[in-house]
């Protein structure tokens, strides 16, 4: 996976690193981890990613089972 983030918008975007993020065990989440281990100098963006996408608040509605 050869990768070059410019920006944390550039990291949110990409898949492997929302399946990351989200903790899901698949390929793209496994990807994620190796691609980050070789290249380290990435972090700072990767924790600005994280960090921001901590930040999002969504306000869910309770709908009725008649709504479903």
């Amino acid at each position: 996976m050869t990768k070059h983030f410019s920006s944390f918008e550039d990291v949110i975007a990409d898949e492997n690193f929302l399946a990351w993020y989200a903790g899901k065990s698949t390929e793209k989440a496994n990807a994620w981890q190796d691609w980050l281990k070789k290249h380290p100098e990435s972090q700072l963006l990767v924790d600005e990613a994280v960090s921001y996408l901590k930040s999002i608040q969504v306000n869910e509605k309770q709908i009725s089972a008649l709504q479903v």
